[in-house]
């Protein structure tokens, strides 16, 4: 026992990081020697969050962010604050700067502006730097979560466009699905190489078709035109073995379930 105590006591005590004080990091955590960064702070916090007012608050008061890249890719998918900053960037490329307005024009539905761009040289499946999304979003995947049909249709028309490429957890199908937009569906089923099939990693279960989706969140006139694809799969299952019938009946979704019913006769 007197040599545990020993030993415990000649062990390093814990240090507090640096980068967030409520956070207790071992003591060779690289914060303790590494200087601490200088856009973690308000500014920081602000981006991630997508608090743009308080980002405007900041700037009001004579914050410059140009020369921490940091703070831009931090601001994920908050495109307000991506074009709150962007100004501030003098140092950056053409070509990144027309990415960034690339995807501020995909997200808030400009399609005169995006063609402009794609025009220029952006490619179409350009994403959206982001340090905080475990896959970065696609101007497909932008435009489809803003329901922007004319920016959906112009993508699509472009040689080379990767309709199933994923945005954070989900495909830009199964985000159609989600928002409920009939409409999107049909656009986005009726492209080439469209994968019906294709997984989203939302929620514990993971590995979810968008008829799981549909199936989720009672999206009925959704489901019908998913079953309706060519070589949809209405039993395919998630990661824990579960199908869309199951979510349907599950969540109670009656008439979603009688439509998988039908769809496995």
């Amino acid at each position: 026992m007197l040599s545990l105590v020993l030993l415990l006591s000649s062990m390093p005590t814990m240090a507090v990081c640096e980068c967030y004080p409520e956070c207790e990091c071992e003591p060779y955590c690289r914060c303790e020697f590494e200087p601490k960064p200088e856009w973690y702070g308000d500014m920081y916090e602000a981006c991630v969050f997508g608090e743009s007012e308080e980002v405007a608050l900041l700037l009001g008061a004579g914050a410059n962010p140009g020369k921490h890249r940091s703070l831009l890719r931090a601001a994920g998918e908050h495109i307000r604050i991506i074009e709150q900053l962007l100004p501030y960037y003098k140092d950056m490329t053409a070509k990144e700067y027309a990415e960034y307005r690339a995807c501020i024009a995909a997200s808030k539905g400009n399609a005169r502006e995006l063609q402009e761009l794609l025009a220029g040289g952006v490619l179409p499946n350009t994403t959206l730097p982001c340090e905080n999304m475990c896959s970065p979003m696609s101007l497909l995947y932008l435009a489809v979560c803003g329901l922007h049909t004319e920016c959906v249709e112009l993508l699509l028309a472009q040689p080379g466009i990767d309709v199933n490429m994923p945005g954070g957890v989900s495909t830009p199908l199964d985000i159609a699905v989600s928002r409920n937009s009939p409409e999107m569906v049909r656009l986005l089923l009726a492209a080439p190489g469209i994968d019906v099939n294709g997984t989203s990693s939302w929620g514990l279960a993971g590995a979810v078709t968008p008829l799981h989706t549909a199936a989720q969140l009672g999206r009925t006139e959704c489901l019908r035109l998913l079953l309706a694809a060519p070589g949809v799969n209405p039993n395919a299952t998630d990661r824990w073995g579960a199908t869309p019938l199951q979510y349907a009946l599950k969540a109670g979704h009656a008439d979603c379930a009688q439509l998988l019913r039908d769809a496995k006769m």
